[in-house]
């Protein structure tokens, strides 16, 4: 029945994390592998702090093929998004009550909405600390962020929506990043892939030149938050999921 194949989607999902991580381990240790990824080497060690220093995720999604046998195969593993969230955790059952099926029967997604309190908690973050969510002008990419907020919030963080960059300065010019209510940033959340701050990074070099150092004039952007200068900041998700 459906319950059985949840079941299996589960237990499948499992096993198949635990295989993208200890292969992941094996090509943040490898050079050469690393290469293969064509991740720039300049972000090497940052990588391989992420992988020491941050065991803890929020969330990634795996896309399953299923076919009429119930046959599973993995079509790829979108470790570094959050995109689907919303949809599985909560509209799945708005959906299934508008339509009246919801009677003795309930989504596939019933857990999300504890897991993501429960992975908040994991982070190890301490209580009362500010989480800034990070996304772009975009209605999905906001609604999602929202309905992960909420989860974060319940488990004991203060959390602020930022949409684009217009909400941070620079306070110094050690690269440190303060929002509005000048509060500096620690701990982030976003919805861009890793790969765009890589191309950030590239772009703000070439635009600022090599010796440039920030000021409160300076706008801030993607690059600064996702690779900061004193390379103290929390990403979620953190940047290892680059290689899965």
């Amino acid at each position: 029945g459906n319950f059985e194949l949840v079941l299996r989607v589960t237990e499948a999902a499992g096993v198949m994390h635990r295989i993208f991580l200890k292969e992941t381990e094996k090509v943040i240790a490898s050079d050469s592998l690393l290469e293969l990824f064509q991740i720039p080497k300049e972000f090497w060690p940052r990588l391989r702090k992420s992988w020491a220093t941050q065991p803890h995720s929020i969330a990634g999604r795996f896309d399953f093929v299923v076919d009429y046998n119930n046959n599973l195969k993995t079509f790829e593993y979108n470790a570094d998004s959050a995109s689907t969230l919303l949809e599985c955790g909560r509209i799945q059952n708005k959906y299934a009550k508008s339509i009246g099926i919801d009677e003795g029967s309930r989504s596939s997604g019933f857990r999300i909405e504890s897991l993501l309190k429960a992975a908040w908690k994991q982070t190890g973050i301490p209580k009362g600390s500010r989480v800034h969510f990070c996304v772009d002008d975009d209605d999905e990419e906001q609604y999602t962020a929202l309905y992960v907020m909420e989860k974060a919030r319940e488990a004991g963080l203060d959390c602020k929506l930022c949409v684009m960059f217009d909400e941070f300065t620079f306070k110094g010019t050690d690269g440190t990043i303060v929002d509005k209510d000048g509060i500096e940033v620690k701990n982030v959340w976003k919805t861009w892939m890793w790969e765009s701050g890589f191309a950030d990074y590239h772009k703000a070099r070439a635009e600022r030149g090599e010796n440039w150092t920030p000021s409160a004039s300076d706008k801030v952007r993607l690059t600064d938050i996702l690779l900061s200068a004193k390379d103290d900041i929390n990403v979620f998700e953190p940047m290892w999921k680059v290689v899965p």
